[in-house]
């Protein structure tokens, strides 16, 4: 099957021809996946608020991951006060936008 037969908006097959390109869009899934385990394991949320919480963490940790960095460094680099160095990056590009 040529990628062309596909149609032109295609990008199924992508994978294949370019190395960065995910296999599957497993990524999507799997960063909602952690919510649905802690909902399986305690039956709900207890409040709306506790819900954005743990949102807001799994968020933080997942995109700290897909820039190579460990959770544990994240968490320690967000206690001590400090951003991980993509973040403080895009938080000093915004900032000069902002001026």
């Amino acid at each position: 099957m040529k990628n062309e037969d596909l149609g032109p908006d295609s990008e199924t097959l992508r994978f294949m021809t370019d190395e960065l390109a995910p296999f599957t869009n497993n990524q999507g899934e799997n960063d909602i996946w952690m919510t649905k385990v802690q909902k399986k394991i305690s039956g709900c949320f207890r409040s709306f608020q506790g819900a954005q919480i743990f949102c807001r963490v799994r968020s933080y940790i997942s995109t700290c991951r897909k820039h190579d960095i460990q959770p544990t460094d994240a968490l320690r680099t967000l206690f001590t006060g400090r951003l991980p160095g993509f973040l403080a990056r895009l938080e000093s590009v915004l900032n000069s936008y902002l001026e």
